[in-house]
């Protein structure tokens, strides 16, 4: 065996040791999720350029369990803001280890929104065991 040979095994087996450590740490379970998280929105269209484009936004779906509060959906079309609930309980839905959870904050909801939730999250086959929102605000109509 020559010289060049030595080497170029040397420069392989360097190459294919840096290949398993950037392995391992794309397994890291903040990497995996942030992948999934992803891959999640990928399959979204138009409206996860609207998540990942406001930090706020994507932080409630980084968090475990997701976190959306009001603000975080302030500015979204009524449209934008009924997908992003809708793609939020579908994430909640399959995300993280069971129980799984999602929490609303300061959230007003109207009866689109509520429509949408109940049918994302029957969709995904999800069910509610606990539906807890901080200061749910009501009008003389629902009271």
């Amino acid at each position: 065996s020559s010289e060049g040979e030595v080497e170029d095994l040397g420069s392989r087996a360097v190459v294919a040791e840096q290949s398993r450590e950037l392995s391992a740490a794309a397994c890291e379970p903040e990497a995996c999720e942030d992948e999934a998280l992803h891959a999640f929105l990928s399959a979204a269209g138009p409206v996860a350029e609207a998540i990942l484009g406001r930090p706020s936004l994507r932080a409630a779906f980084e968090e475990q369990p997701p976190r959306l509060a009001a603000d975080a959906v302030e500015g979204c079309s009524k449209e934008e803001r009924v997908q992003v609930l809708s793609l939020f309980a579908a994430w909640a839905a399959v995300t993280g280890e069971p129980p799984r959870a999602m929490i609303l904050e300061e959230m007003t909801l109207e009866l689109p929104e509520v429509e949408e939730l109940a049918g994302t999250l029957q969709t995904c086959g999800a069910q509610l065991e606990e539906w807890d929102m901080t200061r749910c605000p009501a009008n003389d109509a629902t009271t």
